[in-house]
């Protein structure tokens, strides 16, 4: 058994376990970590689990798996308590972050607050957004110093 540190992170009403997995390996298995750690009666207790990996094309990768160990393509939420934990990590408040369903954007507008765009990849959607890019500003904010053993 290993300590794993990880944050409890809330983005709009959702909430996550973010494992930043760029420095330090993240879990062998990570859907069955999501299954166990994601239960609100024996674990954490989440609507999901984020993984934070590195990147050749964006500031980084996002893996997201539910409660029930299956993996998603993309989540909006998600995608908002990733890039405020990279902006409070790198100081950059605009991002890219890469997903199964291709490379978004993302703008830390003001403290706890993101903005995300949907219009794919190369979609630069806060300096001329199209009119397939959906645009979302929402509230986010973590616990940090959280540690579990798995």
């Amino acid at each position: 058994m290993r300590s794993t540190p990880f944050f409890k992170v809330v983005g709009s009403g959702n909430d996550f376990i973010l494992l930043d997995c760029r420095r330090r390996a993240g879990p062998a298995d990570p859907a069955r970590f999501a299954r166990r750690w994601c239960d609100r009666k024996r674990g954490v207790g989440a609507d999901g689990l984020l993984l934070v990996l590195t990147s050749a094309q964006a500031s980084a990768r996002m893996r997201i798996f539910n409660p029930d160990g299956s993996e998603a393509a993309m989540c909006g939420n998600g995608l908002r308590c990733v890039a405020w934990y990279l902006a409070a990590d790198n100081g950059h408040r605009a991002l890219t972050v890469q997903t199964r369903a291709g490379i978004l954007s993302a703008r830390v507008v003001r403290p706890e607050r993101v903005r995300t765009f949907f219009g794919g990849r190369g979609t630069s959607g806060w300096e001329s957004p199209s009119p397939t890019t959906a645009e979302s500003t929402s509230s986010t904010r973590w616990t940090p110093g959280c540690r579990t053993r798995c």
